[in-house]
């Protein structure tokens, strides 16, 4: 056991540094980009753990990972199917165009069905989400430990710095389908981000609590635009196989967290299974550039309760290669004896997200369709928000 009067003087060193490091550090008053405030927040640190280098490293890694988990939420958000919820076909025996399918179709996952020449259609989507969790931490409590010392031998640390961060999105995407042909649609998306970011960082000393530091950052701007095209190969009474890409345009801000910064693109497969009354759809895709390459799957099951009304229920699943994670990882401090320090680091490797969601389309007369959903994750991985509220506004013509 370490004698009273060294402990004692371990820890009141350290309660020294911690106390007189945050005075330079308690807030930013200029204007900052949510990249900045991100990393101002991570890497301002008071604990003495013996290895400023390593520190330094550790928390670099954590801003870059931290920023890059953002980024994936944000520049690569679940955008509404571009199929029109509306679709036609031209009825060769009739002579006429009629309705190709009574379904609106899901939200997200893409189905195969296609506009129809001359079809387009128009829409307006608000979604929202609070994100509570990085993968098992969580975030707007304070409960995330950052940095912290202590003796082997003792439960609790006796010098602890916490991290609180509150981020909050709610996009506006404007979208619209054209059907080149009876098989060839084409789309565009641009989606408006608003982000805000607010944070402190907390020593707890002995009983006795220092701010470290305090931060915030807020952006409404254009993020990365979407254009698609998709193509009907097949179709039958046993449903439809469309093949089709997207390309993300760099329009965001990479320093604002709400764009990729590089062009990306994605291929993807469409199948459609099923009666008028209920159907299948899954979609397929690979993506390459933008914040990281991945693939994606997705499933989705419609039922037609009456004429004006689609429910569905989705799942999709995405991996994202390089993407990395962060975790605490505890080491013996390099200059104190009995003395233990843990610290944030990056975990390299891919980063697979699921989510699920639920929703109805209603067409409220005329060529008009409204729908709500809602998003929600199914695991942890990543930047996750208990639950994504979804509302648009559609209309074909």
């Amino acid at each position: 056991m370490k004698p009273m009067f060294e402990r004692c003087a371990v820890a009141a060193l350290t309660g020294i540094l911690a106390a007189a490091a945050p005075a330079a550090a308690q807030g930013q008053q200029e204007t900052v980009t949510v990249r900045e405030a991100l990393a101002f927040l991570i890497t301002t640190q008071a604990v003495d753990t013996g290895d400023a280098a390593r520190d330094r490293a550790a928390a670099a890694a954590t801003s870059e990972t931290l920023s890059r988990a953002l980024l994936s939420a944000l520049a690569t958000l679940p955008l509404t199917s571009s199929s029109a919820g509306f679709t036609y076909r031209f009825n060769p025996t009739l002579g006429t165009v009629e309705r190709a399918s009574e379904s609106f179709g899901p939200f997200f996952v893409e189905r195969a069905m296609t506009a129809g020449r001359g079809r387009a259609s128009f829409s307006v989507n608000w979604q929202y989400a609070r994100f509570t969790r990085l993968s098992d931490m969580a975030l707007r409590d304070g409960t995330l430990v950052t940095t912290a010392n202590r003796f082997t031998d003792e439960d609790e640390a006796f010098d602890v710095e916490t991290l609180r961060l509150r981020i909050r999105a709610s996009s506006l995407t404007f979208s619209g389908s054209y059907g080149v042909t009876d098989r060839l649609d084409v789309s565009a998306a641009v989606p408006l981000v608003s982000l805000s970011l607010e944070g402190d960082r907390t020593d707890l000393y002995r009983g006795t609590r220092f701010q470290q530091a305090t931060a915030s950052a807020s952006v409404t701007r254009v993020a990365d635009v979407l254009l698609r095209a998709k193509l009907r190969v097949a179709e039958g009474d046993w449903g439809g196989l469309a093949i089709g890409g997207d390309l993300r345009l760099p329009t965001g801000s990479e320093d604002d967290l709400v764009g990729a910064g590089t062009t990306g693109g994605r291929g993807f497969a469409a199948l459609s299974l099923g009666s008028e009354l209920v159907s299948g759809h899954v979609t397929a895709g690979v993506s390459r550039g933008g914040i990281a390459q991945g693939i994606d799957l997705g499933g989705a099951l419609a039922v037609n309760p009456t004429p004006t009304l689609t429910l569905a229920a989705e799942m999709f699943v995405r991996r994202l290669d390089e993407v990395g994670r962060v975790r605490q990882a505890t080491s013996a401090h390099p200059n104190i004896q009995g003395v233990q320090t843990l610290r944030l680091v990056q975990e390299s490797g891919s980063l697979t997200e699921t989510h699920a969601a639920l929703g109805f389309k209603w067409n409220v007369g005329g060529m008009w369709l409204a729908s709500a959903t809602v998003v929600l994750p199914v695991n942890h991985a990543g930047l996750t928000a208990p639950l994504m509220p979804s509302f648009s506004l559609e209309y074909s013509f």
